[in-house]
């Protein structure tokens, strides 16, 4: 009698990456679709930069599948989607497939799908017990704790009697009477006023400089609206709002900031990317702003 040897094979297991190692897979096949693209229209790297306002090696940086030659990866999927829209696709849905990490997760099943964990009008009913006997039991405390400590409380008219009495009970010593309060580390700056007089002008506008002295992406809100978003070299350019405006450098160590014509101050370290809002004051006709923030 003869037996046949059956050989299982077990099932791989499957790959578990991290996002960096998502991010730089994603990009190289998207870098590789988008090269081919070009190439088919004939269309140069430089052509493409100045319409795109994206620097030429951040483009060969894409396409080469080069995360560290790029900047944070919500830049990565502007740049891609901008990329995408200028040899033919739909920038909106291609850049989409670029995962940033700030993705929502799709909800996973709770406890609801299990019939065991379900609560069930008997439930409810312990719970509204348990609910009122403890309401009880803590107000029934706290009428015997009042009840308890009848002197506990001063009168008003006892207390003047007491003062009227002994006057120098209540001689305040230096220092006494202050409230000690936490140091607040200032959080805003505040922009120079303007001279025109408050009452003629409630609201003054805000006016923001930018000095680049190195190459930067830049973003400008404007009241709620974006006015400027794209790749700026070495030179100054201004922006004005009516209530408040924002402005993100992806360089912000190239970046000097002037607000409503102060002396202008770089706006971080280089390399890392900050955010600045200045939000006028409705009160003075100045500026107010708060410190740049990374928006890592």
């Amino acid at each position: 009698m003869k037996f046949s040897w059956m050989q299982f094979k077990r099932k791989p297991k499957k790959e578990q990456l991290s996002l960096p190692q998502i991010q730089a897979r994603t990009l190289a096949t998207m870098g590789a679709q988008l090269r081919e693209l070009r190439q088919e229209q004939s269309l140069a790297i430089d052509t493409i930069a100045r319409q795109t306002l994206i620097p030429a090696r951040l483009l060969r940086a894409i396409e080469d599948g080069d995360l560290a030659r790029l900047p944070e990866p919500v830049y990565v999927q502007g740049f891609l989607r901008r990329f995408a829209d200028y040899v033919g696709l739909d920038g909106c849905a291609y850049a989409r497939e670029f995962p940033t990490g700030n993705e929502s997760l799709p909800a996973k099943p709770g406890w609801r799908g299990s019939s065991l964990m379900q609560l069930r009008p008997f439930h409810l009913y312990l719970l509204y017990i348990f609910l009122v006997v403890f309401s009880v039991r803590g107000l029934s405390e706290s009428v015997n704790s009042d009840s308890r400590s009848p002197d506990s409380s001063i009168s008003p008219a006892q207390t003047a009697d007491n003062l009227a009495d002994n006057p120098d009970e209540v001689t305040p010593t230096p220092g006494s009477g202050d409230v000690s309060l936490p140091e607040m580390t200032p959080s805003t700056v505040t922009a120079n006023a303007s001279s025109s007089d408050p009452g003629n002008n409630p609201s003054q506008q805000v006016q923001v400089g930018v000095t680049l002295t190195d190459e930067s992406w830049i973003q400008v809100v404007a009241d709620g609206e974006t006015t400027f978003e794209g790749m700026l070299s070495q030179g100054t350019h201004t922006w004005s709002a009516n209530r408040e405006l924002t402005v993100i450098a992806g360089n912000a160590g190239g970046v000097m900031i002037a607000v409503n014509g102060d002396e202008a101050q770089p706006m971080g370290a280089p390399g890392s990317v900050e955010e600045l809002t200045v939000v006028a004051d409705s009160r003075t006709g100045a500026g107010a702003g708060n410190r740049p923030t990374s928006a890592n």
